[in-house]
């Protein structure tokens, strides 16, 4: 018997913009895309720092726990990263710049 929540339900939550009737990523799991992106993008366009768009609630989430994540990141990278919202995105949308400063 089935104790505990499914993998889909752990890892994604209702979706606001089809009023419950799908699923989106939830702010964890597309917390983590951006960071493996992040990875990406500074071995492939090593740069003083980069620059993330992304849904202000995703940007709400790296800010919390006085921004862990973001300090492990620069740490590993060797490069500031840098969070900046847009409202336009869907949640499941960022973008990612290098940046020469």
């Amino acid at each position: 018997k089935r104790t505990r929540a499914s993998l889909r339900d752990q890892l994604t939550s209702s979706c606001n913009y089809c009023e419950g009737k799908g699923y989106v990523r939830s702010l964890e799991t597309m917390s983590f895309e951006i960071l493996r992106e992040c990875e990406k993008e500074a071995r492939s366009n090593p740069a003083q720092s980069l620059a993330v768009y992304c849904h202000p609630e995703i940007a709400d989430f790296f800010r919390e726990g006085d921004g862990f994540l973001l300090d492990n990141l620069e740490k590993k990278l060797g490069c500031s990263v840098i969070i900046k919202t847009d409202a336009n995105l869907h949640m499941e949308e960022y973008e990612i710049f290098s940046k020469d400063t």
